[in-house]
């Protein structure tokens, strides 16, 4: 017979057994006695951060960096909410997350009902439960409620099944306070690998037969979650075929930037101008939109679109409807790999010299500034300290995009070499990026972490710079600071708010900051910064005095 042990232990225990090493928390009290649990399980780090969504944020960078699931444990109510928008990221960008939220059996304090409401209210007073699992169930991939402690191993099984199988995403266990403390013997439940489909025989031959007969194809791939033999496989594929490849905003560290056959990412206009144009595309475990042009889609009478032939290859068949593919497979991207990597390649394809082209105008694109006739007007172009830190680095430092032009600028002039080496949170959410470059240097504390950011990005995730202090994190923070003379152009009503000195912020966490007035001064500072985050294990910043918009 097993031991008793109480809801808490039999979760804390659940985790363990699904590989769970780190978790990520603001502490809230319905959360102490799980925390508790944790803490006698052993194997599990911890991790405290100051804000919900810092939590879920750092959860989902696990997810990205090591393509296991990523765990947050957060409160019902409003601290559910504040991770809204991260469970929001990881479901568009296919990555697996586990919210863990505890919630009272019986909300204390109902919402007055009103109307026809109120009858239904008093005859059924269990109404008042507040069911968060359905209540974010939209967001997500799967979610469900335990009452009962008994439930909770095959409920975790399932739910990590769930995440981690198909096309990655977020799943939410809403655990009440109740089955937390209740005492069971039911056993632990088991590791259940993900559910991947594989490609037939007749699939494959299929894509090699459109292969045979284009003149100009293309490869996007994505969604291999840094699989390194699965990128391997990939890279057999595109070498042995010489076939030109380009990834997604987001997922830069897909394919090696530097590979001959890299022509940049679908945003460049340049690889857009080429995907539009190509008559075979090979869309490998994204989601797939026709373009025609390097201006915008493709057209229903666009001609060049017609004559153009897309396999279309995606782990979830939602994606494959939506898509319109020719050739449509429904497969996980190591079993898709491994078969092409088998493939027999095409002899003498009439593309061989297209890639080498295409990564030749990529590189001359990346490496000269936005707009030339004004490059040298300002001493602190953003262009010219992203190839400075892009000669500075190691290939396998993790680099992290802050919100909006940030992450455009970085992903123009920073070449990813490495796979799970870019971390991009979502667009327009300030303080993102904070909170996911200090769980990357928890998570790879022997890797360099650098996140490139505006100001705002650093005020709105200044709260975990103490957790950085906390967990000696590293992390060096490059900040294009929007100081009084540094923007030339006016700004428009609602755009501008004062903010504090980011050198001075972050010295009063227990880190080093330098500012610069000069790009020539950017490389000593970037070295300076460099050996004090390795040397004290504590964040390090380097302030520059200008914006994104100044060229």
């Amino acid at each position: 017979m097993n031991p008793l042990r109480t809801g808490a232990r039999i979760l804390a225990d659940q985790l363990r057994i699904q590989g769970v090493n780190h978790v990520f928390c603001r502490f809230a009290p319905e959360l102490e006695g799980l925390l508790g649990a944790l803490g006698e399980t052993g194997g599990i780090r911890v991790i405290a951060t100051r804000h919900n969504a810092a939590a879920a944020d750092m959860a989902i960078a696990y997810a990205r960096l090591t393509g296991q699931p990523g765990v947050a444990l957060v409160a019902a109510g409003a601290p559910m909410l504040q991770a809204a928008g991260a469970i929001h990221h990881a479901r568009q960008r296919g990555l697996p997350l586990a919210v863990i939220t505890v919630q009272k059996a019986v909300d204390p304090f109902p919402v007055p009902s009103t109307g026809t409401d109120a009858a239904a209210t008093e005859a059924n007073p269990g109404d008042r439960i507040r069911d968060w699992a359905g209540r974010v169930s939209p967001w997500t991939k799967w979610a469900a409620g335990a009452d009962d402690a008994d439930r909770l191993p095959d409920l975790v099984s399932l739910g990590f099944q769930t995440a981690s199988g198909g096309h990655p995403g977020p799943i939410v266990l809403a655990v009440t306070d109740a089955a937390l403390t209740q005492a069971s013997a039911i056993g632990n439940g088991r590791c259940r690998p993900a559910i991947l489909p594989a490609p037939s025989d007749v699939q494959i031959a299929s894509l090699r037969r459109a292969l045979g007969q284009a003149q100009r194809p293309v490869v996007v791939v994505g969604g291999t979650g840094g699989n390194r033999s699965t990128l391997d496989n990939l890279r057999a594929f595109i070498d042995a075929n010489r076939l030109a490849v380009a990834c997604v905003p987001g997922g830069l560290d897909e394919f090696d930037n530097r590979h001959p056959h890299y022509i940049g990412d679908t945003a460049m206009p340049g690889c857009r101008a080429r995907i539009g144009s190509a008559d075979l595309v090979l869309a490998l475990g994204i989601a797939w939109r026709p373009i025609g042009t390097a201006s915008g889609a493709a057209s229903a009478g666009d001609d060049s679109a017609s004559r153009q032939v897309v396999v279309h290859a995606h782990p979830a068949i939602e994606f494959l409807y939506a898509g319109g593919a020719d050739l449509a497979i429904h497969t996980g991207m190591p079993q898709l790999a491994a078969r092409l990597a088998m493939m027999t390649p095409i002899e003498s394809p009439p593309w061989a010299a297209s890639p080498a082209e295409g990564h030749a105008a990529l590189q001359s694109w990346r490496s000269r500034p936005a707009i030339p006739d004004v490059a040298d007007a300002s001493p602190l172009a953003p262009w010219r300290v992203l190839l400075d830190l892009r000669d500075a680095l190691p290939d396998d430092a993790i680099v992290c995009g802050g919100s909006g032009i940030a992450a455009v600028w970085l992903e123009r002039f920073f070449p990813y070499r490495a796979p799970a080496t870019q971390l991009a949170p979502p667009d327009d959410c300030p303080g993102s990026a904070v909170a996911a470059a200090v769980a990357a240097k928890i998570i790879a504390p022997d890797k360099t972490v650098v996140c490139v950011c505006r100001g705002d990005d650093l005020v709105a995730g200044a709260p975990e710079l103490a957790t950085a202090m906390e967990y000696t994190a590293g992390v060096l923070f490059v900040v294009f600071h929007d100081r009084p003379g540094a923007e030339p152009e006016p700004a428009p009503p609602g755009t501008r708010l004062h903010g504090p000195d980011p050198v001075a912020l972050i010295g009063a966490h227990g880190g080093w900051g330098a500012r610069i007035t000069d790009a020539n001064d950017f490389p000593a500072a970037l070295a300076d910064a460099l050996a004090h985050a390795r040397t004290h294990r504590g964040p390090a910043l380097v302030e520059i005095n200008a914006s994104f918009r100044t060229r």
